[in-house]
């Protein structure tokens, strides 16, 4: 039988976590944030972001605005809006 270990503890690398701190902070101080995908791939987090105005668009939903985009995944030409 195999067995399945966890990390002790879990979270997020240091670039995700100051992503979402800034995104929260420059929502809360002003207008509401959209980011060209989600900042995080985890729904509770996605539901925290979208309570304090941080919402995740598509690329076909963009106009102009400020948008963070993610950098984990994307390529190059998938920025060009």
């Amino acid at each position: 039988m195999q067995s399945v270990r966890t990390a002790g503890k879990l979270g997020y690398c240091f670039g995700v976590s100051q992503a979402i701190e800034k995104a929260v902070k420059f929502a809360r101080e002003g207008e509401p944030l959209y980011s060209l995908g989600t900042l995080a791939h985890n729904e509770v987090v996605v539901d925290q972001l979208t309570m304090n105005k941080v919402y995740p668009i598509k690329r076909e939903q963009v106009v102009y605005s400020t948008a963070p985009v993610p950098s984990s995944g994307r390529r190059r030409r998938s920025l060009v809006v």
